[in-house]
């Protein structure tokens, strides 16, 4: 059997890794690394050294032997007649619990099967794309915690912090629910009583980039460095959406979210993503002055320890810690032995019904936090939400077009009428 994962950084590959080494068979990855971060560390350079194939996509020939199965996260980086050209079978590695409104895009019906954390997504997978497979695989990235990893004192070493203090790891996402331009002044001023790390998505803006390294963090971490370790190291973990807050959640850790305004508007999340009705339960802030405080309430954190292993058993299937690499292997080894699927099922039409009292336990509905309650019934059809997006688009052409420029436009309207088109 032969399979090949698309990679587009190391940081993506940090996705698949544990998956990768546990399958019994020849694996290729096909290079389509984005120019504007991964040429930045060289990350082809740094795979080839560590052992794995790396394959163009583009160079493999017609004749070639197609490969049982293509493994990513997404469709971009590689052309859907390119992906079908090379493979029989197309998988999805879900990229993240968050992110909603991105994750189950209708692009997910060119895909024959999916590896989900758990059997949230699985519901969700059930009730829109029907016809892809899946398999709750717990979290595959965070295992690298469980097996051979640097004790926390080596890590704090490697990275030259204090070991005297206590450790706040930042982990931004990306997009408009970034929280780097909001919340930078608040975060970089725990510096005088916290050791304090900050790592950017890897496709951060070079703008956003270049304010983080003007400010007084002890460390900003670029690269391919894994965020499991990250994590494990620290006393409390800052997030916003997306990845980085549910995996803290499933190691454990004290995490505080940043809220974003119009968060539910954003073209990543959508009003029923766990990462908005996540802060109904997990300790979250709106403003920077409440970090602080927030952080150095015992009370907070000790009622956290319930509300994060009630919301871990919800989001994430039940694999032993350290073994959801070999779980997800066995999944696509079987799922690339199935019988090849003919056609592609038509883009969803109706509406996905979330009604998160019905799929999220009780204990989990109860709200802690002051954040918008998401868990009553939301219905929100794609229709809906392309509505919205086309709204925006308007209003942020007007926008961009500055005051003047409108004014004469209207003008000239008026005095000489419509041009011709």
């Amino acid at each position: 059997m032969r399979l090949a994962f698309v990679v587009h950084s190391r940081d993506i590959f940090n996705h698949y890794k544990t998956i990768v080494d546990a399958l019994p068979c020849d694996v290729d990855l096909l290079a389509c690394f984005a120019k504007n971060y991964s040429t930045r560390h060289d990350d082809a350079a740094t795979l080839r050294a560590d052992g794995y194939s790396l394959v163009d996509p583009y160079s493999v020939g017609k004749r070639a032997q197609p490969y049982d199965a293509i493994i990513s996260n997404h469709l971009g980086g590689l052309p859907l007649k390119r992906r079908r050209a090379l493979g029989e079978r197309q998988i999805n590695m879900v990229y993240s619990l968050g992110d909603l409104e991105w994750v189950f895009g209708e692009w997910n019906r060119h895909f024959d099967a999916a590896l989900c954390y758990g059997p949230y997504q699985q519901r969700i997978f059930d009730e829109l794309f029907p016809y892809v497979k899946t398999a709750g695989v717990g979290y595959p990235r965070l295992d690298a915690v469980f097996e051979n990893a640097p004790t926390r004192g080596e890590m704090a070493e490697r990275l030259g912090l204090d070991p005297a203090r206590r450790i706040v790891v930042w982990l931004p996402t990306l997009g408009d629910v970034c929280s780097i331009d909001a919340y930078c002044d608040s975060v970089s001023a725990l510096t005088d009583t916290y050791s304090v790390i900050v790592k950017p998505h890897p496709a951060t803006p070079s703008e956003q980039v270049a304010r983080l390294k003007s400010a007084a963090f002890h460390r900003l971490v670029e690269g391919s460095v894994n965020n499991a370790h990250l994590i494990d190291l620290a006393d409390f973990v800052i997030a916003d959406y997306g990845g980085s807050m549910f995996a803290s959640i499933y190691l454990d850790a004290n995490v505080l979210l940043l809220n974003m305004p119009n968060d539910v508007f954003s073209m990543f999340t959508g009003p029923f993503s766990p990462d908005i009705h996540a802060r109904n339960h997990i300790a979250n802030v709106s403003d920077g002055a409440a970090i602080r405080p927030t952080l150095e309430d015992p009370a907070v954190w000790e009622d956290q320890k319930t509300v994060r292993r009630v919301y871990r058993d919800y989001l994430f299937a039940d694999v032993p810690k350290g073994r959801c690499g070999k779980y997800a292997a066995e999944a696509v080894m079987r799922f690339a032995g199935e019988p090849v699927r003919t056609g592609t099922p038509e883009a969803p039409a109706g509406a996905l019904t979330m009604d998160l009292a019905r799929i999220v336990p009780a204990g989990v509905l109860e709200t802690r936090y002051p954040y918008p309650d998401w868990a009553a019934a939301v219905v929100r059809g794609y229709g809906d939400m392309k509505m919205l997006r086309e709204k925006e688009k308007r209003l942020a052409k007007w926008q961009n077009m500055g005051v003047f420029k409108f004014v004469r436009r209207r003008l000239r309207r008026m005095l000489f009428g419509t041009p011709p088109r």
